[in-house]
């Protein structure tokens, strides 16, 4: 064998161990990086984190308008208070899943819209509700369609599932279950039936 050829076989041999190990180490910070968020979808959560805060906000205003004593709605300012509470949650939550992940949360950015202060009746509130809800069920869907299509991230997509989903879809229903109650045309039954509502929510321990 000629010195040439045992030469030009050893530089064969080691470039065919540099292409095996270079794949590997590829692949480690495929995983590596995959670990902490899309920086895309961690920005979506950034905001969907100012959109549950907002919400927040304003089923506290419904329910701060609801228990004026020239209104003296106290059932509804219970459940709007406890509404409050649960997009307070829902935000707390989103917080702590980026944090998991090892990211920055970064910048909470809240909707430049003014929250309304004021409802001519519970019809009116539950109705703003629901297109409340509706409006974060879309923008979770969005976070959903980008980590399963753009960020890949089966984690976040199966979080998303698990932890709001469910949740919204069984809020609208029965926001949209109290409104149909509610919403007659014959206004001597109306009062007698938001009345009767009102008296019922705030009997309820829990809502």
């Amino acid at each position: 064998m000629s010195l040439r050829f045992t030469s030009l076989l050893t530089s064969l041999v080691a470039l065919l161990v540099m292409a095996s190990v270079v794949p590997c180490h590829n692949h480690e910070e495929l995983i590596k990086d995959r670990y902490s968020l899309h920086e895309e979808c961690r920005d979506q959560l950034n905001l969907q984190i100012g959109e549950e805060l907002y919400a927040s906000i304003v089923y506290m205003n419904m329910a701060a308008y609801f228990d004026r004593p020239s209104v003296a709605r106290n059932g509804y300012a219970k459940f709007f208070r406890a509404q409050s509470q649960e997009e307070y949650n829902h935000a707390s939550k989103l917080i702590d899943y980026i944090n998991s992940r090892n990211s920055t949360v970064g910048r909470i950015k809240i909707t430049d819209d003014v929250p309304k202060s004021e409802w001519l009746s519970p019809v009116e509130a539950l109705q703003d509700a629901i297109e409340v809800e509706k409006d974060i069920y879309g923008k979770l869907q969005y976070i959903h369609i980008l980590a399963d299509q753009k960020c890949q991230d089966s984690h976040l997509t199966d979080f998303l599932e698990g932890q709001f989903f469910t949740e919204q879809v069984e809020s609208i229903q029965e926001l949209q279950t109290m409104l149909t109650k509610i919403k007659v045309h014959d206004r001597s039954a109306a009062a007698v039936i938001l009345h009767i509502t009102d008296e019922k929510l705030a009997k309820k321990d829990e809502l």
